[in-house]
């Protein structure tokens, strides 16, 4: 079945595409989860998974508050974008 979020390009040899997908998932729950206990009940984890998807194919791999790489982010041990390393 084809992925409705194909994994970024500057992921491929670090994240296995089903990895990305469970941390899209939950990183959209989370969202959903905050932002009905604020009171905004119209809002859907699949909005959140496009904006979530959307911002990290934006970020081209680089954090939004260093500026770093993943590359440079591997190389410090750091995980990028939050994402967890491994296959």
């Amino acid at each position: 079945m084809p992925r409705k979020h194909t994994i970024p390009k500057f992921l491929e040899d670090i994240v296995h595409p089903d990895t990305y997908e469970r941390w899209l998932a939950r990183k959209a729950a989370a969202h959903c989860k905050r932002d009905r206990s604020r009171g905004c009940a119209g809002v859907t984890q699949s909005l959140y998974k496009e904006a979530i998807h959307a911002a990290v194919l934006f970020s081209e791999g680089r954090d939004a508050y260093t500026a770093y790489s993943g590359e440079d982010e591997r190389d410090s041990g750091r995980k990028p974008n939050g994402i967890p390393v491994g296959r």
